[in-house]
């Protein structure tokens, strides 16, 4: 038994004999799926050989993450040290790098990868177009494949990792320099800044050798995948990097400035979907004033009314936290595999019970849905309501397996359909929602491991705003995980009882300027 052995089997459990086949095999998995990915990256690369004369992977690297830090990710998360909760919430053990010559050629490849109808994608990290604050570039996917044993076909998670010669240079001196043990405060912030500035010179690099290089026209016909933001392959105009850049240097110069994150049923809108014109001017004199204003939902951007988007935001979290979009931008989009997504229909169809699938690019009704979904919009409380109404841009294909799908929702026959569901599907993120008071008409289903905590983290994080100067205004149950994640938590005053309770303060209604209301009280309008 070797040292990672012991490591891994000790975290685990005080019986190790027990452990030791199961851990093995558990962690050979990994190996298998780096196999298979690290396999159809190298035919990608021989077939762009044949056809056009060069190879666009320079470089393929791969590792499986070491124990130890496996259980240093465990003990950081407060998760135990069983295999499920490694596989259900560490999904970079298996990693594997591209080192790609030219930055057009990790859009074509991983475009091309994406397209193998055996690669789930579960998470997309665009850091070229959205580099981190000190300068990295990369582009990072989170994927499922599967792999074929002797008595069964396993899905497994690897990481994907993009980078240029010049990305990858950058990267791999930045973490030699910045983590030498012996630096000043002051020598760390030094060194920080021009490491940045190297960064921003790499960046020019790939840009330069790009455009010498000889553009192939038979690669123009392929735009970059759409669920990727890419810049133009053959033109370098002032990116979007520097675009963002600028928006954030200019965020650092408001003071006080504050992130304002607002739900939208019963919040922005009343409970029968009209929006008082109060909170529209509400959020624009925020806006205006210099604060960044948010949606934040649970629902899909698709299943978001323009009427809502036409009164102007920063930004959105949608999903209940699987989407991040900023000025624009996407800075996250996870969704749901379709093997998992495949399940979940089935389930729900085996127990008739009608639904909507929630897209990034549409929304997918059962086929009983318009007609048991009047009663459950009444119970919601709508007046006389048509589901093709409510819905206008919701179709009902023939099958409901459909990419991008952030959120399913479907209709409770009792509350042990919820019971039942979440019994059946305990890796994702299940609730209810519904009338006033939280009542429970409907059930839904969030991508695997979302959290929106986390990721108000990473949007502060990503805008420089401490958690101080965050305010969440929501109404129901499902705000209150918003609520922790802020400085200031406001629930409306016709929100349910336990919003209410565990909001910091309490405004008016929201049929009576309870959202103009708050900002005012708190100085931000």
């Amino acid at each position: 038994m070797n040292y990672e052995d012991t490591y891994i089997y000790e975290a685990l459990s005080n019986d190790l004999e027990e452990n030791i086949l199961a851990i093995r095999q558990f962690m050979s998995y990994y190996s298998c799926a780096l196999m298979e990915v690290e396999t159809k990256f190298k035919v990608l690369n021989q077939q762009f050989s044949l056809h056009y004369d060069r190879n666009p992977i320079e470089q393929i690297e791969s590792r499986i993450k070491s124990a130890p830090s496996i259980i240093q990710k465990l003990k950081s998360r407060n998760l135990p040290f069983t295999l499920e909760a490694i596989e259900n919430n560490i999904f970079d053990i298996a990693g594997i790098r591209i080192i790609a010559s030219f930055q057009s050629d990790i859009y074509k490849l991983s475009r091309y990868f994406l397209q193998q109808d055996d690669i789930h994608l579960l998470q997309t990290k665009d850091y070229i177009s959205n580099p981190k604050f000190n300068g990295y570039r990369s582009l990072h996917l989170i994927v499922e494949v599967p792999i074929f044993l002797a008595n069964e076909k396993r899905w497994v998670k690897v990481e994907v990792q993009f980078r240029t010669i010049a990305m990858d240079f950058w990267a791999s001196l930045e973490h030699k320099i910045r983590y030498k043990k012996a630096l000043s405060e002051e020598r760390l912030a030094q060194v920080n800044e021009q490491l940045y500035t190297c960064a921003l010179l790499c960046e020019t690099l790939d840009a330069t050798m790009e455009n010498l290089h000889e553009p192939e026209d038979e690669f123009l016909m392929f735009p970059p995948p759409p669920t990727l933001t890419s810049r133009n392959a053959h033109e370098f105009r002032p990116s979007q990097v520097k675009q963002m850049q600028t928006l954030l240097e200019e965020n650092k110069q408001i003071t006080n400035k504050k992130l304002i994150l607002i739900d939208v049923a019963g919040t922005i809108q009343t409970i029968d979907g009209k929006i008082p014109e109060s909170a529209i001017q509400a959020i624009r004199k925020a806006r205006s004033n210099g604060h960044l204003v948010f949606l934040v939902t649970r629902r899909a951007k698709g299943n978001v009314e323009n009427d809502i988007f036409s009164i102007g935001f920063d930004g959105m979290i949608g999903g209940g936290g699987s989407y991040i979009e900023y000025n624009g931008q996407i800075l996250k989009n996870q969704v749901f595999a379709l093997h998992d997504l495949q399940r979940i229909v089935a389930y729900l169809q085996s127990k008739n019970l009608e639904f909507y699938i929630e897209a990034s690019d549409g929304l997918y009704g059962s086929y009983g849905f318009t007609k048991r979904g009047v009663q459950a919009l009444e119970e919601y409380g709508l007046q006389n309501p048509i589901v093709t109404d409510v819905f206008p841009d919701m179709t009902f294909p023939e099958t409901l397996v459909q990419p991008n799908a952030i959120k399913i929702n479907y209709i409770l026959e009792s509350y042990d359909d919820y019971l039942d569901f979440k019994e059946n599907f305990p890796e994702f993120k299940c609730n209810t929602w519904g009338g006033k008071e939280g009542q429970a008409i409907f059930g839904d289903c969030l991508v695997e491991n979302i959290k929106i905590q986390s990721t108000i983290e990473e949007l502060a994080d990503f805008l420089e705003i401490a958690k101080t100067d965050i305010i969440s205004i929501g109404d129901s149950k499902v705000d209150i995980p918003m609520f922790e994640a802020s400085g200031l938590s406001i629930c409306m005053g016709s929100g349910c009882q336990k919003a209410k309770e565990a909001a910091d303060w309490i405004t008016r209604d929201t049929e009576n300027d309870g959202l103009y209301h708050a900002l005012e009280h708190f100085n931000i309008i």
